[in-house]
């Protein structure tokens, strides 16, 4: 993340820059390269404040950008109630916005990464009457209809509506997944429903059902995108003290009955506990050859082997502090970190070889 801040003339103060060769090492694995990221907000809001830390401004593409496909998507799945919000006045549909595409382009580089907001593991169009809302409402349904589409438009030249002045790959070189505060919103609205609480420990069948479609989630990337490395991100850990479902919601009851945490993070971890059990083989695995066959085998089975898992979340756990909000994590040291991560799984993504470590370095960013 340095040496492309440095490479793109933005400096530290009292930090001695790189030497020049340095920089040239290890940045070309970058060169005319996409990254796709199918996420939430935390994904999108990350994104943006990474642009940020490189001096740019990433592209929503909203309604009636030239990148918009909309007027593409099956009708099929689109739901009926959406008619009636195409009435709206455009500062009504203001919101949905939050949920549409959006691009960080480097041109300096010709690095691309785009993000396809996604509403969790749902599979019943649960979110469409939320003011966010654009469909489809599936995550599956998100990649064909928007992600694959829109890298394709992307993959154009300039001069036919694409992204740079020559034409690009419409293939993603990484794909990061994720999935886990929508999944927990739901659940909690169905708490509060059947007037349960939402800081209990999450059912067993409610884990698996979401290991089942994380699982259905990353062998539907794998088919769109054959032989494109994946990269499941962990959840980052939100002060659970403030996550309320109400101001998730956009909700203004005063009443402490349902002003309870849409997440806790109890069920935080088992989710993440959930996914490093699709992803990573565990302690026991790597000490018992039997099991470690057995563990690798229903990988296959399920189609989730081969996909790497990012600690990102876990690593920002205590830093709450530093939240834009009840929810979203700020640019430091959430995107920072998330950048260098990136960029270290796309180096390997794209068969550059390992970096060394070496003495003679000057000091890292503060």
């Amino acid at each position: 993340m340095r040496a492309l801040r440095e490479s793109l003339n933005i400096r530290s103060p009292g930090i001695q820059p790189y030497p020049p060769q340095l920089t040239a090492d290890l940045l070309p694995f970058l060169q005319n390269r996409t990254v796709l990221l199918v996420g939430d907000s935390v994904t999108r809001n990350t994104v943006q404040q990474f642009c940020k830390l490189l001096g740019k401004e990433s592209v929503q593409i909203h309604r009636g950008h030239k990148w918009d496909l909309f007027d593409q998507i099956p009708q099929e799945w689109i739901p009926a109630e959406w008619a009636e919000r195409e009435k709206w006045e455009d500062w009504r549909r203001d919101n949905e916005s939050k949920s549409r595409p959006r691009l960080c382009y480097i041109p300096e580089w010709d690095f691309a990464v785009v993000t396809i907001f996604q509403w969790g593991m749902d599979e019943t169009d649960y979110w469409r009457t939320k003011d966010q809302y654009n469909p489809p409402g599936s995550v599956e349904q998100r990649m064909h209809a928007i992600a694959q589409p829109l890298l394709e438009r992307l993959a154009l030249p300039e001069s036919e509506g694409g992204l740079a002045p020559h034409a690009r790959s419409p293939r993603p070189d990484l794909i990061e997944l994720s999935s886990t505060l929508w999944d927990l919103a739901k659940w909690a609205r169905d708490d509060l429903d059947a007037h349960e609480m939402t800081i209990t420990d999450l059912s067993a069948d409610r884990l698996e059902w979401w290991r089942q479609r994380v699982a259905a989630f990353v062998r539907e990337a794998k088919s769109i995108w054959p032989n494109v490395p994946l990269v499941w991100r962990s959840s980052h850990w939100p002060s659970d003290e403030n996550a309320k479902i109400d101001w998730f919601m956009g909700w203004s009851w005063n009443n402490p009955e349902v002003h309870r945490p849409f997440f806790h993070h109890n069920r935080l971890l088992q989710l993440d506990h959930a996914a490093r059990s699709l992803f990573l083989p565990q302690s026991w695995h790597l000490g018992n050859h039997k099991a470690y066959n057995e563990w690798t085998k229903n990988a296959g089975k399920l189609g989730v082997d081969g996909v790497s898992y990012s600690n990102w979340g876990n690593l920002l756990l205590g830093q709450h502090a530093h939240q834009q909000d009840q929810l979203h994590p700020g640019p430091l040291p959430a995107a920072y970190l998330w950048g260098d991560m990136i960029l270290y799984q796309l180096r390997q993504a794209t068969g550059f070889p390992a970096i060394e470590s070496r003495l003679t370095l000057p000091p890292a960013d503060k």
